[in-house]
């Protein structure tokens, strides 16, 4: 705490306000959203990359911040004040920071498979900076935070190599889902063991059942895209794919909104609403923007 109490000294208005932008920047929201635009208008197969190491060490910071149910520093620790406009995303336990992990799997991806030196290291010092600003707005430790990046560096590396080394080749999309699949199963299980035999509060875990509800929006959506689209993200004009992006954020931008409501009355609705956006995301909304410019095309025939 030591550490966070120093930070502390060293604020300002405008400091403020850089990490809190800095923090913004490594949010789930950007990263889904980073991940569809680079899906839908650069190379589906690089999107799958950021997907793939965004879920599975997500699934491992959710993993730990229940097993070890590590309060937040300002609960820690009433010498700690995090910035105002911070507290609203730090939702959930403490350790492992999930926007670090965010930011680590999402930019660390794009320095793997992006090799110029200049792109590694501009990711490089996106990623410290996100998680140097979670320490400075009072919402995080040193060791949330160094755990979140050596974890989430680590599983990324391992999932650009393990597709660079053509481990996954090995086997079929069936086996490779359904061995996916049990990943948030078990993070649901997890939750209602939780709730059930030990009593934790609802608001604790609602960040588990998100992300297992993004895991398997993305896993459907992967496993029906590969098998019976190939999207050509290549495809169309820049003012097409502009147009594109900008529909396509609009409309995940609604779901997200549209659903939050009712999240609040019934917690399942936190699973849902992610199962949506990323199945959205990943299948429906390439599917839709493959298939009706073909029947424009039948009709003028």
């Amino acid at each position: 705490m030591e550490v966070l109490e120093y930070l502390q000294t060293l604020r300002t208005p405008l400091g403020d306000k850089l990490n809190l932008m800095f923090s913004a920047i490594g949010q789930e929201a950007v990263v889904v959203m980073v991940m569809c635009v680079i899906f839908w208008c650069m190379d589906r197969k690089f999107g799958y990359r950021i997907g793939f190491s965004f879920f599975l060490s997500g699934v491992a910071v959710q993993t730990l911040k229940i097993i070890f149910k590590i309060p937040r520093p300002w609960i820690l620790s009433k010498s700690i004040t995090p910035v105002e406009g911070a507290k609203e995303a730090a939702t959930g336990y403490s350790f492992p920071s999930a926007h670090t992990q965010g930011a680590t799997s999402l930019y660390g991806a794009i320095a793997y498979n992006v090799r110029k030196k200049v792109v590694q290291f501009v990711m490089l010092i996106i990623i410290l900076l996100i998680a140097f600003s979670r320490m400075y707005l009072g919402v995080h430790s040193p060791m949330d935070v160094s755990v979140a990046l050596v974890l989430s560096f680590a599983i990324t590396y391992a999932v650009n190599y393990a597709i660079d080394k053509k481990v996954v080749y090995k086997f079929s999309m069936e086996q490779i889902l359904a061995v996916l699949l049990v990943i948030p199963v078990a993070m649901l299980v997890m939750c209602v063991i939780q709730v059930g035999m030990y009593h934790t509060a609802i608001e604790h875990i609602l960040d588990l059942i998100k992300f297992a509800g993004a895991a398997v929006g993305f896993l459907f959506g992967w496993y029906l895209e590969n098998k019976y689209l190939k999207f050509d993200a290549s495809k169309g004009s820049v003012s097409e794919k502009v147009l594109r992006v900008a529909i396509g954020v609009v409309i995940i931008l609604l779901i997200k909104t549209l659903l939050k409501p009712m999240e609040r009355e019934f917690y399942v609705f936190g699973f849902v609403r992610y199962f949506i956006i990323l199945f959205f995301g990943i299948f429906v909304y390439p599917y839709l923007f493959t298939k009706i410019p073909n029947r424009k095309k039948g009709l003028k025939k």
